[in-house]
């Protein structure tokens, strides 16, 4: 029995000593935001990096983001270009040879894919080739000008990543 209210004065101790919930003066939290650098109505969105792909099929692979990404440019061809690493022209699903520079002019188009949403949030995209994924070929996928819905314009690149075909 000792044991036991020996085990309820520590109880009774340490609950006295943590923090409690108190309640916060809304003066103070503004204070504190302010001081934080924190400025009220500022949106605060972050710019989608590519983060995963995976060929999910012959013909598809999956690209998952790690945030949000605004639905009316992540499923727009435009913003994707695949480079071939072997051959200097482009061949197969690739938009642009091995030596190209990317530009506007070499990105997917909807003729080579169509590229839709994957249930749930804004973060994972299904491309849809027009033909196979030849296997064991290596591409570089990258993404550009993708931005948080919602978000600013983004001129930059959300990612580059290599695969192997299957």
């Amino acid at each position: 029995m000792k044991f036991f209210y020996k085990i309820m004065i520590l109880l009774i101790v340490m609950s006295s000593i943590l923090p409690g919930n108190k309640q916060v003066n809304a003066t103070s939290k503004k204070e504190f935001l302010r001081i934080e650098g924190y400025k009220p109505n500022q949106t605060v969105t972050k710019i989608p990096n590519l983060s995963d792909i995976l060929q999910v099929s012959t013909n598809q692979i999956l690209v998952t983001f790690d945030s949000q990404v605004d639905l009316n440019l992540g499923t727009k061809a435009s913003f994707y270009w695949i480079q071939s690493l072997s051959d200097k022209i482009p061949t197969g699903i690739a938009s642009l040879g091995s030596k190209s520079q990317f530009n506007a002019r070499n990105a997917l188009s909807t003729n080579q894919v169509t590229i839709t949403k994957v249930q749930g949030d804004n973060n994972s995209f299904l491309l849809t080739f027009k033909q196979e994924i030849p296997s064991n070929k290596r591409f570089k996928l990258a993404v550009r000008h993708l931005h948080a819905p919602g978000g600013k314009p983004f001129d930059g690149i959300n990612g580059v990543k290599v695969f192997t075909g299957k």
